[in-house]
């Protein structure tokens, strides 16, 4: 009796010899019936698999997930031109496998910084603004007099307060350049310190500041942070309770000093501090090497690049400077920059000494009133 493949190629060549169904044939009839319906089988898989396709592509891939980097610079809208290279430069140095948040803390920003500043946004960039107006309604009558540096330096000791669902943070001074990738600095383990921080080179390398950091701030000069550059674990420090422990000691004991909160943050964190590398935040003090690589530049003493190309690591400041939206306005106030601009900011600088000195020859001193009675 012929087969079902017999039959079928009967009817559809008349040409096709006659075979001898044996067992053999049949056999190999059973392959190919069985082998023809394995094909029909994937066939239509495949076809179901295609029909569910646009289904599939409907649904969002799963995100994988992305570490927040956040930053925090404190700004004037005098001074947010200079910060704005610092910006450049961090961002194009900033590894592309983490999102950052870059918040300017101001006290009154006009709309057009605003709005320039936000062009710098990308898929993993992003910035903010914070007028920290309401936060300082309570302290104006406590907060010294600022006459050296800007009030905006207040401002980073208000993010613990501000930001309560940030963890940890990075704060850095608009008179930067970032030559390194930023999130390395973030990765940094704090252990079981509130602060990772540099050095203040000149504590140290100064003889005269020096002695000031033992006689008036009683501190190791070199263990005086610069407050410049700064990691912050926000969760530490708001157990630690710093912003209270600020607020108590502006009420009891409100000094004017050379360097402002600067001085406050190392007295108060004095024993929790992580000191780093000065290659991520590298002040000029001539007599104190690199440590490491560079990462970091700090124009922190009194003559800014934009006013002078005299300064060392100037033509680096410049380099980023050439690609920030206000290259044009800063190579115009550098133009008219007299001799006798210059002079002021030397004489700004002189003031640092004059009140150093004057607190040196005073019993009203950190280390007197606060550090001699709590380290005994």
């Amino acid at each position: 009796m012929a087969t079902k493949t017999e039959t079928k190629e009967k009817k559809t060549s008349t040409k096709a010899p006659k075979k001898v169904a044996t067992k053999t044939t049949k056999k190999s009839d059973k392959v190919s019936a069985a082998k023809k319906t394995l094909k029909k089988k994937s066939v239509l898989a495949g076809k179901s698999l295609k029909s569910k396709s646009p289904k599939a592509k409907s649904k969002a891939p799963a995100k994988t997930s992305r570490e927040t980097i956040n930053i925090f610079f404190a700004a004037t809208d005098n001074y947010i031109k200079y910060m704005d290279v610092a910006i450049t430069s961090l961002i194009e140095n900033a590894s592309k496998d983490f999102d950052y948040r870059i918040t300017v803390l101001h006290n009154g920003l006009s709309k057009k910084n605003e709005e320039i500043l936000k062009k710098h946004e990308t898929s993993n960039i992003k910035i903010d603004f914070r007028d920290v107006e309401e936060e300082l309604k309570g302290l104006r009558d406590i907060l010294p007099d600022a006459k050296i540096f800007s009030m905006a330096t207040f401002y980073r000791l208000l993010i613990e307060v501000m930001y309560p669902n940030i963890d940890k943070a990075i704060y850095l001074d608009g008179d930067i350049v970032v030559v390194g990738d930023i999130s390395n600095f973030y990765k940094t383990n704090l252990e079981n310190n509130l602060i990772g921080a540099v050095n203040e080179q000149m504590c140290f390398l100064n003889p005269f500041m020096t002695q000031y950091t033992i006689d008036v701030d009683g501190i190791d000069p070199h263990k005086f942070f610069n407050a410049g550059v700064m990691l912050l674990d926000l969760n530490a420090i708001r157990e630690f309770e710093l912003h209270k422990k600020f607020v108590r000691m502006l009420k009891d004991y409100n000094f004017q000093t050379p360097m402002n909160d600067q001085e406050y943050l190392n007295i108060i964190c004095r024993n929790r501090i992580k000191l780093l590398p000065n290659g991520w935040n590298k002040e000029y003090v001539e007599a104190c090497p690199l440590e490491g690589d560079l990462y970091l530049r700090h124009y922190a003493l009194s003559t800014k690049p934009w006013k002078s190309k005299d300064v060392a690591d100037a033509d680096l400041w410049w380099n980023y400077a050439k690609k920030s939206a206000y290259y044009d306005e800063l190579n115009e106030e550098y133009s008219r920059v007299t001799p006798e601009d210059l002079a002021r900011d030397q004489m700004m600088a002189g003031k640092v000494f004059e009140l150093a000195g004057q607190l040196m020859n005073s019993d009203h001193t950190f280390k007197k009133l606060i550090i001699d009675i709590e380290d005994r």
